[in-house]
């Protein structure tokens, strides 16, 4: 048993240090067909004994988190703190997980910079796959209380601390916030706008702080580019701008290609007879709305009778739409059939299992995007209303403005 955790703990510094894995595989080669105590070879002796010392050394630096859970668990469960939604780049530890025995769980671990993880217990991720509640582990985290209402559950350590009684008062009017009777996460779900510019104006306040800077990853993952994002990760400091989970966002952001006020980029997706194609805007289209959904998706299906009425009213006067699925290898028969039973008479193309969506950061349906007749995208995820107003009071209709 010593042996193997040794063994594992030599693993996990190759993989954190980055060192190649190929050394690691070696040594583990040797190790497995040499009788350590018998080698004659002083150097290969000096040298498995010194990553044998590297990798104590290193499993000791890892922090134990005790833990609590004051609601019924199994013993055979095990509790995970993950990434959630938020990309693994960002993590050095994706996944911090432990049995659980008597209510009781130990974490170990070992991160240079605060990490913010989602909660869940693996019995029940088919159902539940993430409870409420968010928690911010750093090197100064010691202990951790877990509730069933996960926006009570309890983080001692630094950063929590500064999330529950600095970050999430800064949201309420007079920071007059009760976690037994307010969610923060159905906050920010309801005033996404909001919560944006007053995750600015935190910033602005407190340009060190690692737990305003995953809330900013957070939106990023989850709505994906906007200007505002670009501007408020302009607002921290020089500190946390010369850090690399920072960076990681930076390049994040640099990389979506589909931004306001950009021209859309060109694709090459799927067509009804699976033959790749270029995505062309027409040139007819005075404004084209690009609509990305897949055919189990509740609130696009429920959102294309209202699309269509406002297609056949607009088309002929310049409006056009292009819906790109996303839709996974085995539902492309659903998809194709959908199309055809509500009668979408626009043009469709497949983004086999959201390949391209997902550089995008569109992770969230129905999403879209309108562009006007130079392809630029003026508009995000206009509601439909309001897109049926916009129309009317921009398409020229027989030589006049409607």
């Amino acid at each position: 048993m010593h042996y193997v955790y040794y063994l594992d703990c030599t693993e996990e510094f190759f993989r954190v240090k980055k060192i190649p894995m190929l050394y690691f595989k070696i040594i583990t080669k040797i190790m497995s067909h040499t009788n350590l105590l018998s080698l004659n070879n002083p150097i290969i002796k000096l040298i498995i004994m010194g990553l044998f010392t590297i990798s104590i050394l290193s499993c000791l630096k890892e922090k134990k988190i005790n833990g609590a859970i004051f609601f019924d668990v199994s013993n055979s469960d095990s509790i995970i703190f993950s990434s959630g939604l938020i990309d693994s780049v960002f993590y050095e530890k994706e996944v911090l997980s432990s049995w659980v025995r008597d209510s009781s769980f130990i974490i170990n671990t070992s991160i240079s910079y605060p990490h913010l993880y989602y909660l869940s217990f693996k019995n029940e991720r088919d159902s539940i796959p993430f409870r409420g509640g968010e928690y911010f582990i750093d090197s100064t985290t010691d202990h951790i209380e877990i509730f069933s209402n996960g926006e009570c559950s309890l983080v001692n350590g630094k950063s929590h601390k500064e999330f529950k009684n600095k970050f999430i008062p800064f949201f309420y009017k007079n920071g007059d916030y009760n976690c037994a009777s307010n969610s923060f996460q159905w906050y920010r779900f309801l005033n996404e706008d909001k919560f944006d510019k007053k995750l600015l104006a935190y910033i602005d306040e407190n340009p060190d702080s690692y737990v305003a800077l995953w809330f900013l990853i957070e939106r990023f993952s989850i709505k994906g580019h906007s200007e505002l994002y670009d501007d408020i990760l302009s607002s921290f400091s020089d500190s946390i701008k010369d850090r690399k989970l920072w960076k990681h966002l930076s390049n994040k952001l640099r990389s979506v290609r589909i931004k306001k006020n950009k021209l859309f980029p060109t694709l090459y997706l799927k067509n009804l007879n699976l033959e790749t194609e270029k995505v062309l805007i027409s040139p007819k289209a005075k404004y084209t709305l690009i609509d990305y959904w897949f055919s189990s998706c509740k609130p696009c299906i429920k959102s294309f009778p209202i699309l269509k009425r406002i297609y056949d009213t607009n088309h002929k006067n310049g409006f056009n739409v292009i819906s790109i699925s996303v839709d996974k290898t085995k539902n492309i028969d659903n998809w194709k059939k959908l199309i055809k039973e509500q009668n979408l008479n626009w043009q469709h193309f497949l983004d086999e299992n959201s390949k391209q969506a997902k550089l995008e950061r569109i992770i969230t349906f129905p999403t879209t995007f309108l562009l006007d007749s130079n392809g630029i995208v003026i508009k995000k995820n206009i509601p439909l209303h309001e897109l049926d107003i916009f129309l009317k009071e921009n398409l020229i209709k027989n030589g006049k403005r409607n």
